[in-house]
């Protein structure tokens, strides 16, 4: 199987962002799920491509390079598109998580439900749009994700978990895949290093005998 990755926006054209201080970047964070993402995919014996924007000033030209990165890479079985969702005004509710597609409703359903139940977030399910480029443009089947609520904070909370976030990774892994992923194996915790037994020292006697002019001697040696 060979799927090819995009995390959404650019480098230079920014996405959504959370207010200060719990807030999340769309574009930080999209790429980081990404490329876990793919590691995950890689050791499940998939082909990932990964793709960010970094060159595009403008949207109209950042959607086109997107879509015309995945368009030029050979035959593949899907595409993949990484966005963090918005709205206004912020809130502190879970807002959740879904899918966007034009001809894959099942898959991005299961995107969807795996995505909700890693990061404890409502399942926003897998929703149509005909309007977008990346959906429209993209010669093999594809969905667009978005994780979570950039301007949520109890979703930006769920997200920077660091078991959640590897949780969120491996789940959309899997369904690609479409088998499950293990979790990687815990580092192994060093042993104790064995206790060094005290070291025996030299015992110092002192004597003193007070018989007439007084004598010091230590260990057998007569100290003046």
């Amino acid at each position: 199987m060979r799927v090819v990755l995009s995390s959404g926006h650019g480098t230079k054209i920014r996405g959504a962002s959370g207010p200060e201080p719990w807030g999340v970047d769309e574009v930080d964070s999209a790429i980081k799920i990404m490329n876990r993402t793919a590691e995950y995919l890689r050791e499940a014996g998939v082909d990932v491509i990964t793709f960010t924007d970094t060159t595009s000033t403008s949207q109209s030209a950042n959607l086109d390079r997107i879509v015309s990165f995945h368009n030029q890479q050979g035959p593949h079985e899907l595409d993949v598109s990484f966005h963090l969702n918005a709205y206004e005004p912020t809130t502190s509710k879970k807002m959740g998580c879904e899918c966007l597609y034009v001809s894959q409703e099942e898959l991005s359903a299961e995107l969807s439900e795996a995505m909700s139940d890693a990061l404890d977030l409502p399942d926003r399910g897998a929703k149509y749009r005909s309007d977008l480029a990346f959906l429209n443009g993209t010669n093999a089947a594809a969905v667009l994700l978005e994780a979570l609520f950039c301007d949520a904070k109890m979703d930006c909370d769920s997200f920077r978990d660091p078991d959640n976030f590897e949780a969120l990774c491996r789940g959309i892994a899997s369904v690609i895949a479409g088998e499950p992923i293990a979790p990687p194996e815990p580092e192994p915790i060093p042993p104790e290093p064995e206790p060094i037994p005290p070291q025996p020292t030299e015992q110092a006697t002192v004597e003193i005998e007070t018989s007439g002019n007084v004598r010091i001697i230590v260990n057998g040696r007569e100290v003046s």
